[in-house]
């Protein structure tokens, strides 16, 4: 039995992607044959895989099916034994894939009928395993960019708040606030003129009191005559 193996290099995109549709579900003893070779074959690769139960072969089929889909937007061009999900086959032309129930694979027997191929056995686990420390280091070379894209951000929105808010707030304020309240202006007189003033009452009042006098003073003079 060919010894099993992650690496699935050599392998078009479709069959990159059923196998992990495969993986998603912890299929057994997935096996991968190369019929590129054979005159008389009927597509490019046949993939096999079983499981235990007709719900597990169930759920590979969807598994693969939705991988197929999502990641080279292909769909197969005929389906077959869904009503028992004893033996699923899904042929998508340049790649067929087949999913057993393990008595009936075993029964079968795919691998000896079209064993002129290539058979490669993948071992699902190491699979898995490669591709989850692949998203891991792409996650980890993401990140330093991501913090930096995050700091740059951050630098724009404290420039904004210390120059752009202040002085959109002092204007802001400054329409608020009412005008102060202008209060009347009273002129104060300094000293000296305040003194001439009075000097120029008094002068005022005095023609009165001379103009007296002289009234007094004529009839003092009428009398004495």
């Amino acid at each position: 039995m060919p010894k099993k193996a992650a690496v699935k290099t050599a392998y078009p995109p479709l069959v990159h992607a059923i196998l992990d549709g495969l993986s998603d579900l912890k299929a057994e003893n997935a096996t991968v044959i190369d019929l590129r070779d054979l005159e008389n074959a009927v597509s490019s690769f046949f993939i096999i895989a079983d499981a235990q139960s007709n719900t597990q072969v169930n759920a590979m089929s969807q598994a693969v099916r939705k991988q197929a889909r999502e990641q080279c937007a292909e769909r197969p061009w005929h389906v077959e034994g869904e009503d028992n999900s004893e033996w699923i086959l899904l042929d998508y032309v340049s790649t067929v894939v087949h999913l057993f129930q393990t008595p009936a694979r075993a029964f079968y027997d795919l691998e000896g009928l079209w064993g002129d191929g290539k058979v490669q056995v993948i071992d699902l686990e190491a699979l898995a395993k490669a591709q989850a420390d692949a998203e891991k280091a792409l996650k980890k070379a993401a990140a330093p960019k991501t913090s930096a894209k995050a700091a740059v951000k951050t630098a724009k929105v404290a420039v904004k708040a210390t120059v752009k808010t202040p002085a959109k707030a002092a204007v802001k304020t400054a329409a608020k606030t009412p005008a102060a309240k202008k209060e009347p202006v009273v002129k104060k007189l300094p000293a000296a003129s305040a003194a001439a003033t009075a000097t120029k009452a008094k002068a005022a009042t005095k023609p009165k009191a001379t103009a007296k006098n002289k009234t007094l003073d004529a009839a003092k003079s009428a009398t004495k005559k």
